[in-house]
C-alpha cells in the first residue's frame, strides 16, 4: 500500500505541475492573440515610379569614326 501512496503523491505533483504549465501557456496564447488583434499602423503612401525612354540619335556601330579627306 505504501508504494501506491508514493505513486499517488508523485502523480499529484506531476498533475499540479502540468496544470501550472497549462495556465502559463494559456496566458501566453492570450497575449499572442491580443497582439495579433491590434490594428496595423498606417502604411506610408507609396510613390508610383514610371520608366521613360528618351530617343536619341546614335551613329551605327558599322560607321567609320574617322574619314580621310582627299
Amino acid at each position: 500500500m505504501d508504494a501506491l501512496e508514493q505513486e499517488n503523491t508523485k502523480l499529484r505533483g506531476e498533475v499540479t505541475t502540468l496544470k501550472e504549465d497549462l495556465e502559463r501557456l494559456n496566458a501566453m496564447v492570450e497575449s499572442l492573440v491580443a497582439a495579433q488583434n491590434q490594428p496595423l499602423p498606417p502604411q506610408p503612401s507609396q510613390a508610383i515610379l514610371t520608366e521613360m525612354t528618351i530617343p536619341t540619335s546614335v551613329a551605327p556601330s558599322s560607321a567609320q569614326q574617322f574619314t580621310i579627306r582627299e
